[in-house]
């Protein structure tokens, strides 16, 4: 049995309880920079800002929607934000600390509330729900995937975001 004197116990202690917070931080840094990754891509799509969206993509996506025509990049951006029309971004925080992304135009706005951010490894799962006059909110759920150290794009729902392939059809 090894027997520590006061102080090093106390130093021991302190060890392990940083290194526990060390991956908590780590953790709840991955999830609100996760997080942060999908509101600038919602934001870019909801300014129409092909060029900024295109940061939000893999490397394979981002290649391949820079080589779509103008128009079709639109088209994939409107998608994202339920709007026609360019609008401008407001972002805030709601009551549960997560943030909320409204996209504002001239005759219309959408609000995204997001919610608790799932992580496991590379990969992240952000919660969607999306308030709409006079019918339940929609709720989509975000696949992001760490690429190069920066959380992109990977899936819509269910649907991976396979932009070489959509490009083809």
């Amino acid at each position: 049995m090894i027997h520590l004197k006061w102080p090093s116990r106390v130093l021991v202690i302190v060890l392990f309880v940083s290194a526990g917070t060390g991956v908590t931080r780590a953790q709840q840094q991955a999830t609100a920079n996760a997080e942060s990754a999908l509101s600038d891509a919602l934001a870019a799509a909801c300014r129409q800002d092909s060029e900024a969206f295109a940061k939000s993509l893999t490397a394979e996506n981002a290649t391949a929607y820079r080589a779509l025509p103008g128009p079709q990049r639109t088209a994939v951006m409107k998608r994202f934000v339920l709007l026609d029309d360019p609008g401008r971004p407001l972002l805030s925080t709601s009551a549960t600390g997560h943030e909320v992304l409204r996209c504002e135009t001239q005759g219309i706005s959408t609000e995204m509330r997001f919610g608790e951010v799932r992580l496991r490894e590379n990969l992240a799962f952000v919660p969607m729900e999306i308030p709409l006059p006079d019918v339940p909110a929609r709720s989509i759920t975000f696949g992001m995937v760490r690429e190069g150290g920066n959380w992109k794009l990977l899936s819509v729902g269910l649907i991976l975001l396979d932009v070489p392939t959509l490009a083809k059809q």
